[in-house]
């Protein structure tokens, strides 16, 4: 039987809930831009480090009227998205529409979900932390750089993962930085200000990790994606 979860809640908490289809992951189409030249005969393309989002609908089935507007409350709405078709991965969307409800018999009502997907496909390997005390080296096995979630633990100092070095200077203790949101903060006070460069990705293969200064430990939540 078919399983989604969405927002950490599954279908299986509808019992009276069937999903028929959970469509299909769709692989990412990256951004080209295409310029014509002016007297001749050929275009320029220029490539850009981003994807398009796409549709996935969704197809379901409700034994009564009243598990079908709360499925309705459910799917609206940004948030995590896993199928028992994707297993290892996760992705980011939302419910965007939703069919007309169809009745059939008297009491199954059958409907569609269109989720709009963000184009990455998350693997949920990249969901386990890597500690360092010392220099090391942290093995991107995505297809696609990722933008991890970092932990710095110390005073001040520099930490360079992969080709980004950054500076991080008053930072009391403990620090994250979260590369894909572009947040610095030690919960709920901003520490923007404390830090100095670009925020670091993870390339695809082997990224060296170290850092200096009054910094003891670097955690890194990776998030690994593919295209």
């Amino acid at each position: 039987m078919h399983e989604l979860i969405f927002k950490g809640v599954s279908s299986k908490a509808f019992p009276l809930l069937t999903v028929r289809n959970l469509g299909k992951r769709k692989r990412a189409t990256q951004d080209i831009e295409v310029l014509d030249v002016p007297l001749a005969n050929r275009s320029v393309t220029i490539t850009h480090d981003t994807f398009q989002p796409y549709a996935r609908p969704m197809s379901f089935m409700c034994k009564d009227y009243e598990t079908m507007t709360k499925v309705f409350a459910w799917l609206t709405g940004v948030g995590r998205l896993e199928t028992s078709d994707d297993v290892g991965y996760y992705f980011r969307s939302f419910a965007t529409s939703f069919s007309e409800v169809e009745r059939v018999g008297c009491d199954w009502y059958l409907f569609d979900a269109e989720f709009i997907v963000d184009p990455l496909a998350y693997r949920k390997d990249g969901e386990t932390s890597q500690v360092f005390t010392a220099a090391g080296t942290i093995s991107n096995p995505g297809t696609w750089a990722s933008e991890p979630i970092i932990k710095v633990t110390g005073t001040d100092g520099t930490v360079s993962i992969g080709d980004k070095t950054i500076q991080l200077k008053s930072i009391n203790d403990t620090v994250t930085i979260d590369s894909d949101k572009k947040l610095v903060y030690t919960g709920t006070l901003n520490q923007g200000k404390n830090m100095v460069g670009d925020f670091p990705v993870l390339a695809v293969g082997d990224n060296t990790v170290s850092f200096s200064g009054n910094i003891t430990k670097v955690e890194i939540i990776p998030r690994w994606c593919e295209v």
